[in-house]
């Protein structure tokens, strides 16, 4: 098989706390795509990410084949227009990676959870406060709130301290 020829696109699919599955970025090798990665993101995160010891490694489908590489909770895809066998396997994750390292380079991606920390912790600089205070710069409940200032606690980004029965949260 030729290799060069069959390699359609790759794409790398995130996971952020709030909003699950996330299309981190994508690139296309041919003029027309063997599927929409922007619809379907989210089931092939799930196809190979989901189960406990049977994860695949590759789903080949009638008019195309998807082989993964998951990183932690990244899942780096590569879309193929024909079947692959095992000795190409090593050379797609050799150009994987290898997308992988220039597209990590050029953009740094930030999920919405990590801007509802920034702007949790810019707040917290500026003034101690009560997750009821904090809640009126958010629209998520009180629980949730409270879910990011202790995951901020946990990374040591933010602390609390009782005042009269309250718990003041605050950062350095």
């Amino acid at each position: 098989m030729n290799l060069d020829s069959n390699l359609n696109s790759v794409a790398l699919i995130g996971f952020d706390i709030t909003q699950g599955p996330v299309l981190k970025w994508k690139k296309s090798f041919k003029a027309n795509n063997v599927i929409d990665i922007d619809q379907f993101f989210t089931n092939f995160y799930v196809m190979f990410r989901s189960g406990n010891d049977f994860k695949p490694k590759a789903i080949i489908f009638d008019d195309f084949q998807v082989v993964a590489f998951p990183d932690q909770m990244e899942l780096l895809c590569v879309f193929l227009n024909n079947k692959i066998n095992k000795e190409d396997f090593e050379k797609l994750k050799t150009i994987a990676e290898k997308e992988k390292e220039n597209h990590g380079k050029s953009e740094q991606f930030k999920s919405e959870s990590d801007e509802i920390k920034e702007k949790l912790i810019d707040l917290l600089k500026k003034e101690k406060s009560s997750i009821k205070k904090l809640k009126k710069h958010f629209s998520m409940s009180y629980w949730t709130i409270r879910r990011y200032l202790v995951d901020l606690e946990d990374e040591g980004k933010v602390e609390r301290n009782t005042e009269n029965r309250e718990h003041l949260w605050y950062a350095d």
